[in-house]
């Protein structure tokens, strides 16, 4: 999966910071609803996790984009809302246990958090002790249509993307 056209801007910025190794350890997606947020996170998720990028794109045949096309990657992980329509406290609590584990493929760890205003006070509270130590190698990509939902804890430790609708 690629980013969107009007992704163009984020995705330069971002891609050059891991190019020369200035990699976040957390982003903040942040915009309107349908403007491609969860594309532009699956796409970066698809670069990072490529054994043989090829111009800022994944490659598509490597075995991590195999097993990512396949949603079986274990360096990735999806967060989402579980019943009563909130992420809680132990789906946090488990994806920081499985942040300081090494990487099954030798790469980045990836965990993509949508939609992320769906935490409740102690996920939240959660995930910002892992933010403030982030574990090497680990991505927390937080994908938003409400921004102001967001702890200002854990908004302050992500880098922030807006995100606008394309022109």
């Amino acid at each position: 999966m690629d980013y969107l056209p009007w992704h163009q801007n984020n995705w330069d910025r971002i891609t050059k910071q891991f190019i020369v190794r200035r990699n976040p350890h957390a982003l903040l997606l942040h915009g309107p609803s349908g403007v491609g947020k969860r594309v532009f996170a699956e796409a970066l998720s698809a670069l990072l996790l490529c054994q043989a990028p090829m111009k800022n794109k994944h490659c598509g045949r490597c075995k991590s984009c195999v097993l990512k096309e396949a949603g079986t990657h274990a360096d990735l992980r999806h967060v989402r809302p579980e019943s009563a329509r909130q992420i809680k406290i132990d789906q946090i609590r488990e994806l920081n246990r499985w942040g300081v584990q090494t990487s099954q493929q030798g790469g980045f760890k990836i965990a993509i958090i949508y939609p992320s205003e769906q935490m409740n006070i102690q996920s939240a509270n959660a995930l910002l002790k892992v933010l403030e130590e982030p574990p090497p190698q680990t991505l927390f990509v937080l994908v938003t249509n409400k921004v102001l939902n967001i702890l200002p804890t854990v908004r302050s430790r992500c880098q922030n993307l807006l995100f606008s609708a394309p022109k």
